[in-house]
């Protein structure tokens, strides 16, 4: 299994899991889900636009200032990837340290409305899942109930990157 970060590429041929969802106020989910994954299937291939490390308290983002559109360029090539050759799991994460300066997880909700799109016109993999207490939880439900029913929607990280990997090898 490789871990792919910022500013690395995953330039191989091989199938991939996008972890997508909220960073900045979020805790660092994006570790424990690296680590169920290889736990399960070693062999697949992991994209994490944040860094997966030991402190799992650290809070914040990765967008360098000496070029700020890097981080979204490396985010875009990995999810595209990743919706033609693996999995793109989106965790909503539940906000822990709110920021004033700016509304949580806008650019998970932004992801997720494309890759809904996305899946439903050319059929990427997409999973969801949702921790209790995020916000606009019952919204997004719905929609993917109605609108993305193909689209499965779970409840914990562990069924979401369970049932990433089940998709993912299909």
């Amino acid at each position: 299994m490789a871990i792919y970060v910022p500013p690395t590429y995953d330039r191989t041929d091989d199938s991939l899991i996008f972890l997508a969802g909220p960073i900045q106020g979020a805790l660092r989910w994006q570790n424990k889900a690296a680590e169920l994954i290889e736990e399960i299937a070693p062999e697949l291939n992991i994209a994490s636009p944040r860094y997966i490390g030991e402190d799992q308290k650290i809070i914040g983002d990765y967008y360098p200032e000496e070029k700020p559109h890097s981080q979204i360029d490396w985010e875009t090539y990995h999810l595209n990837k990743a919706g033609e050759k693996g999995v793109v799991l989106f965790w909503l994460a539940k906000e822990s340290i709110h920021f004033c300066n700016r509304a949580f997880a806008q650019a998970s909700r932004n992801e997720l409305g494309r890759w809904e799109e996305k899946n439903k016109n050319r059929k990427s993999k997409v999973v969801v899942g949702i921790e209790d207490g995020f916000s606009g939880k019952g919204y997004i439900e719905y929609t993917l109930s109605t609108e993305y029913p193909n689209i499965p929607v779970l409840y914990n990280l562990e069924e979401t990157c369970q049932k990433s990997i089940e998709l993912c090898n299909k």
